[in-house]
Parts: C-alpha cells; sequence; structure tokens
C-alpha cells in the first residue's frame, strides 16, 4: 500500500510496541536523510490488534494477502511483489520458515486449497484506516443494491419510482 502496511507478527505486545517504535523511528531517520527531509513520516502510531484463535489467525493472513487486491491495485494476491503469498505456493515450501509452515498447517488444506481460500469473498474489517472502512463499506452498499435491482429487473433508476423494495431490513426508495 502506499500509505500503510500489514505485518502479521508474533510478540507481547510491550515488546511489540518498543520494536515497532525503533522501526519507525530508524524508517523516518532513514526516509528523512534519503529524502532531505525533517519531522515525522508517519501520521498515526501503529494500530495492532490480537489473534486470539487460528482461524483469526487465517482470516487475517487472507486479508493481508488481499489487501491490494480490495484496493484494486492488483488483480491477484500474488501479483504484489512484496507479499509473501507467493511463498506459500512455492515448490520448495518446505524448506521456507516454520512461522509460514505453521500457518498452512493451520489451513490444512493444499497450495490449491490455500489459493481458493485467498478467493472466497471476505466482508470483515480488520484494521481498516478510516477512509478505506468508509469506501469498502459504501461498496458493499451497492452491491446489495445491485443484487436487489437484478433480483428485481431493475435496470435504471426511473424503474423503481414509487416503489418500495426492502433489503435486509432496511427500505429503499425511489
Amino acid at each position: 500500500m502506499e500509505n500503510h502496511v500489514h505485518l502479521v507478527l508474533k510478540a507481547e505486545l510491550d515488546q511489540l510496541s518498543l520494536a515497532m517504535k525503533k522501526l519507525n523511528v530508524k524508517f523516518a531517520m532513514t526516509y528523512n536523510s534519503k529524502e532531505h527531509n525533517s519531522g515525522h513520516v508517519f501520521h498515526d502510531r501503529f494500530k495492532s490488534q490480537a489473534i486470539e484463535s487460528d482461524d483469526y489467525l487465517l482470516q487475517v493472513i487472507r486479508y493481508v494477502h488481499n489487501n491490494l487486491v480490495k484496493a484494486g491495485m492488483v488483480e491477484k494476491a500474488g501479483d504484489y511483489k512484496w507479499s509473501s503469498f507467493k511463498t506459500y505456493l512455492e515448490e520448495d515450501f518446505d524448506s521456507v520458515n516454520a512461522k509460514m509452515q505453521f500457518v498452512m498447517n493451520l489451513s490444512n488444506s493444499s497450495r490449491e486449497q490455500f489459493v481458493l481460500f485467498h478467493e472466497e469473498k471476505d466482508d470483515n474489517e480488520y484494521l481498516e484506516i478510516k477512509e478505506d472502512r468508509q469506501k469498502y463499506r459504501e461498496e458493499k452498499a451497492q452491491e446489495i443494491i445491485n443484487e436487489c435491482c437484478k433480483r428485481h429487473g431493475i435496470i435504471e433508476a426511473h424503474q423503481m419510482k414509487g416503489d418500495k423494495t426492502v433489503i435486509h431490513g432496511y427500505s429503499l426508495f425511489a
């Protein structure tokens, strides 16, 4: 992403906070030196969320891998050169890091199933930034409206004039 990064890390919270502080300071110093800038590089403190179940870990991994797809920046998760997604699919995967092997074992799936899992629709909101969260909610609302219109044979908005359509308990009026 141009404005943030997603990392899935295993750490104690106090250690994570200290590590992120050091990483952010080091990055800011390097960036400012290279770009001949001074001052803050990052707008906000990092955000973190505890992952307390294996299922949630798999969902978060899928979210991170698909974040650029969701943002419309790449077509498939493996298209982003900095994503770990491609590593999960490598032929010599067994020689890769133990934490990635742990994730694959959790998914209890083949590489093909892992890809299919990533292609499943996931409407969960993880640590979305405010602007993205609003955009995704609007897109989801538009998808629901489009599905309803398609189901009722509505092609143009004027066809709904005077009609009352109920979608998930909400009334739509034209």
